[in-house]
């Protein structure tokens, strides 16, 4: 299992340098929040889409030439919110940060819909890679 994870672990940086380095893009997507009369967030991933052990790419746009932020292995672990979406809702936005996210500040009403600068990480993530969800 270990050998496994090693090898995931590999194939993932490699996967990171070779997309940076490849596909360079100059434009990164801020995620935005807020908008409504709910929390800044809309709901808070509970079970993330792993496929054999592969981790979820995080990248720095809601598309496959961003960059690679980030790689997220289990949603218990974090605390992951669903901010934004693209377009035709394949790609969402998301802040996350390790462990409980109280210190991300998307868990309260903010009327106007505004780039979000907190505390804790932000990138996007395929909508498929999303398997439940809290409110």
């Amino acid at each position: 299992m270990a050998l496994v994870k090693f090898v995931t672990i590999l194939f993932a940086a490699v996967a990171i340098a070779g997309s940076a380095a490849a596909k360079p893009q100059s434009q990164n997507y801020p995620v935005r929040i807020g908008g409504d009369s709910g929390d800044a967030c809309a709901a808070r991933v509970t079970t993330l889409n792993t496929y054999k052990g592969r981790p979820i790419l995080v990248r720095s746009g809601p598309g496959n030439q961003f960059p690679i932020l980030d790689l997220l292995w289990d949603a218990e672990e974090w605390a992951i919110y669903i901010c934004d979406a693209y377009a035709s809702g394949a790609w969402r936005g998301i802040v996350y940060t390790f462990g409980p996210g109280e210190r991300c500040g998307v868990s309260r009403a903010r009327p106007k819909r505004v780039q979000y600068n907190g505390d804790c990480a932000q990138g996007w993530i395929r909508a498929a890679d999303i398997k439940d969800l809290a409110d």
